[in-house]
């Protein structure tokens, strides 16, 4: 028992001291954020992760409605003149892969096909600036393209009317009453616009975590930063060793233990965070197969006739 309590005496200012930093830690913390010593990162990583996938959805509005290839690389081709143009031309130029003949096919295979496939947003932490316009060619070439072009319509700065057709509908027909008004092909196409975003709004978090930096003036991205914090932990020997180790000499003190848990605490209630906005994109686009399957119903209707409303006599009529 006296060797037992002589241990608990050793050991017991070493826990003490460790509980005491860890809670001075932790109140550090809540005092900084509090005050806004804390907001100042956390709010500028959050403007740049929102300014990405602002920039996603309205240039993939402006690409959809105006075709006018904002997402894609116009570099190449800048006298592109369709969608079709900047999607074929910098596919043979940057993407193509054997047995294709392109201009430039690239040797790396993260970059042949790249957009044209998923890997291409995933398979990094972190986007180089050849990753970043392979991952602005793949959304262009993911969402697509617009039914009717709404340029011409638009670049007299003119309202919608009659007037001013979009140039697919026929002009030159006098019974204009047998094809879509201008404003009612707008507004299906700009309603088509909300279902298309919450896509956008899915690919744009994934672009964001891997171009944005975790803390405001740090090159490392949000994905980045996961990744570290996650592996440098769970697949590394030495941290496993270094918090079950018996020897005093290569274990981690008290006061160590309990700083190494409250960072981890710390990270999980932010991954908690992540998964309530993640479960929030869920439900959006559950949302919107649900308002897709209404459409659809809707056109059937709009085509058939409501189910029971037509048929043929069987009185010899």
């Amino acid at each position: 028992m006296e060797q037992k309590s002589g241990v608990l005496r050793e050991k017991s200012p070493w826990v003490l001291t460790g509980g005491i930093a860890a809670i001075g830690i932790l109140y550090a913390l809540i005092v900084y954020a509090e005050s806004g010593g804390g907001t100042g990162p956390e709010n500028a990583t959050t403007a740049a992760t929102t300014q990405v996938i602002d920039t996603i959805q309205t240039q993939g509005i402006l690409g959809s409605l105006y075709d006018t290839g904002s997402m894609g690389d116009t570099t190449l081709n800048p006298n592109a003149t369709s969608r079709a143009d900047v999607v074929v031309g910098n596919h043979f130029a940057n993407y193509c892969g054997s047995p294709e003949t392109g201009t430039n096919c690239p040797t790396n295979p993260l970059l042949q096909f790249g957009d044209a496939k998923v890997s291409t947003l995933l398979s990094a932490t972190t986007y180089d600036q050849d990753r970043s316009k392979a991952v602005n060619q793949f959304l262009y070439n993911f969402i697509p393209g617009p039914t009717n072009n709404f340029k011409p319509l638009m670049q007299g700065g003119t309202t919608i009317s009659q007037s001013n057709l979009p140039v697919s509908l026929p002009t030159s027909d006098p019974n204009s009453s047998l094809y879509p008004s201008p404003e009612n092909e707008f507004a299906d196409a700009l309603s088509d616009q909300t279902l298309l975003s919450m896509a956008r709004q899915a690919m744009g978090e994934m672009i964001a975590k891997r171009s944005t930096p975790a803390i405001s003036g740090n090159s490392e991205t949000i994905m980045a930063m996961m990744d570290r914090i996650a592996t440098s932990r769970q697949l590394n020997k030495d941290w496993f060793t270094s918090v079950t180790n018996t020897n005093p000499i290569s274990a981690l003190t008290s006061q160590q233990m309990m700083q190494e848990q409250l960072q981890m605490q710390a990270f999980q209630v932010w991954l908690e965070y992540q998964r309530y906005l993640q479960m929030e994109r869920v439900e959006a686009l559950l949302s919107a197969m649900v308002v897709q399957g209404y459409r659809q119903r809707q056109a059937v209707t709009a085509r058939l006739g409501p189910v029971g409303s037509t048929g043929t006599s069987s009185g010899g009529q």
